[in-house]
């Protein structure tokens, strides 16, 4: 099957190894709504993919995932919206009375990532070099394995930028993975 994404790249190996690229090295593969959508297609796609037997996570670039693209989505909080996203992204196209169901659907649809890399039957194995921030850490959690490179640096940043210390699953996966006290720690400072 040819895979066509624009923020990430998917090529299924005859050995039944999926390798998922994260392709937006620019913007240090911060999420953006296109990535979000990307990447909802591809593991709907795995779901019932039986050619597929284990996913390789890596990024392109010096960064892992620097979160989600700040930048774009403060699009939600403007009345004006560029045309070109409110087109490709019917949830930007409300009205302003709307505007917090929008930005709950926005969150809901990043978390949702996360549950689906848990659901979908192959492993997932990321490969992290660089920045793991914020949505990028969450998305490395949610990951069955992680290997991390010399150059690794993880951070649940969100409660740094006054956003929940426990967005986006981080208060689910990372407590399971080392412990509640020490977790606390992370997520709250």
């Amino acid at each position: 099957m040819e895979y066509n994404f624009e923020t990430i790249q998917f090529e299924l190996k005859e050995n039944g190894i999926g390798l998922l690229t994260l392709n937006r090295p620019d913007k240090l593969n911060a999420m953006n709504f296109q990535m979000i959508q990307d990447l909802h297609d591809l593991f709907d796609d795995l779901t019932v993919n039986l050619d597929c037997r284990v996913v390789i996570l890596k990024a392109a670039g010096r960064a892992f995932c620097a979160g989600l693209d700040l930048k774009e989505s403060m699009v939600m909080q403007s009345k004006r919206k560029p045309e070109d996203l409110k087109k490709k992204f019917y949830f930007l196209d409300v009205p302003e009375k709307d505007l917090i169901k929008a930005k709950m659907y926005g969150q809901w649809r990043t978390s949702d990532l996360m549950a689906k890399m848990r659901k979908i039957g192959q492993p997932i194995i990321a490969l992290v070099q660089g920045a793991a921030t914020g949505a990028g850490f969450t998305f490395a959690l949610a990951a069955d394995i992680r290997l991390a490179g010399e150059n690794a640096k993880m951070a649940n940043s969100f409660i740094n930028i006054g956003f929940s210390g426990a967005d986006l699953s981080s208060s689910y996966h990372l407590p399971r993975q080392i412990g509640m006290s020490r977790a606390a720690e992370i997520l709250y400072t």
